[in-house]
């Protein structure tokens, strides 16, 4: 006997997408605020130059944000410009716009040194000129034994752990002033139920 009725058909599932998270933006510039920009806008090597800084800034936010996880806190070129993203809770606390470094460190400085002699020993190669013995010297005491080349990794040794150490208790300091803010405005809520259970119901 044949089937009556509807027979109920399997659902697909849901594919419902997670809603992305709203970051906060803030525009930090291309490099430190009190650090002054030398080069002019007419040079034909001002963009490469202005590269250079930003991608240094990038990685000494990192630095001194104790290297936030990026799902929370992080630093993104953008043409010449560095932005924070910024997630909303503990990327807010994570987050200081007073703990933004106003000048270089000795980090940075050195990735921008390295980076600008390897652009003047391009543009000199691109016009048939050897690099000057003075500059060559001068790059090879920066980092001895230690081509610029390596990559970022090689500049990790640099920074001074007393530094490291500073920044991140800053953020500790930062995490748990905001622990201490929530706790407070739990007990305080939680006295006020006391209160008023103890008042009881009004007749």
């Amino acid at each position: 006997m044949p089937e009556t009725g509807c027979r109920r058909m399997p659902m697909p599932e849901a594919n419902i997408p997670f809603a992305p998270i709203a970051y906060r933006e803030v525009s930090l510039g291309t490099r430190p605020r009190e650090e002054r920009v030398f080069v002019s806008p007419d040079d034909p090597q001002a963009d490469a130059t202005n590269r250079i800084d930003a991608l240094a800034y990038r990685r000494y936010l990192d630095r001194a944000f104790s290297h936030p996880r990026p799902d929370m806190l992080r630093f993104e070129v953008r043409g010449h410009d560095v932005v924070a993203l910024i997630a909303p809770g503990e990327g807010e606390i994570w987050f200081s716009e007073a703990a933004v470094p106003t000048r270089w460190d000795y980090v940075a400085v050195t990735e921008i040194s390295i980076a600008m002699f390897e652009l003047e020993r391009a543009r000199l190669a691109r016009a048939g000129h050897p690099l000057p013995d003075a500059m060559q010297a001068l790059l090879n005491q920066t980092l001895p034994g230690t081509p610029p080349s390596a990559g970022e990794a090689s500049y990790a040794d640099l920074e001074s752990p007393e530094e490291i150490a500073q920044r991140r208790a800053a953020v500790i300091d930062r995490l748990r002033a905001a622990n201490d803010k929530v706790r407070e405005v739990a007990n305080a809520r939680q006295t006020v139920v006391r209160r008023v259970m103890r008042r009881g119901p009004r007749g």
